[in-house]
């Protein structure tokens, strides 16, 4: 749906090529709202955060927030305050750092317990 090589099938090339404007940011926008809503209403998480190589410049998360909104249509009224999908729909604080930080921090980790 929103992965590198499923981008690439449907629209032809990587989406980081893509303009600002074209379809592909609101299809794939709508399709991970419909998700992040579901899974808000279905999970209860305290937030979702998507990573990433189509999320590295920041143009799919307007996209996301916009379609989960609509999704949601004020039924999680928390999230329904000013900024509040902002915080809870986000990308990682680390940016494309946050995978090899993850798994040094598990290596870590089991390396305590042994």
């Amino acid at each position: 749906m929103a992965s590198g090589p499923a981008v690439y099938r449907s629209w032809g090339c990587e989406m980081a090529k893509l303009p600002p404007e074209h379809e592909a940011w609101s299809t794939i926008g709508a399709y991970l709202g419909q998700f992040a809503a579901t899974m808000a209403l279905m999970l209860s998480v305290e937030c979702i955060v998507f990573g990433g190589g189509v999320m590295t410049n920041g143009l799919l998360l307007p996209h996301i927030r916009t379609a989960a909104a609509a999704a949601l249509n004020g039924y999680l009224e928390p999230l329904s305050h000013a900024g509040a999908l902002e915080r809870f729909i986000t990308g990682p604080k680390l940016g494309n750092r946050a995978g090899i930080v993850g798994a040094f921090l598990l290596a870590e980790s089991m390396n305590a317990k042994c």
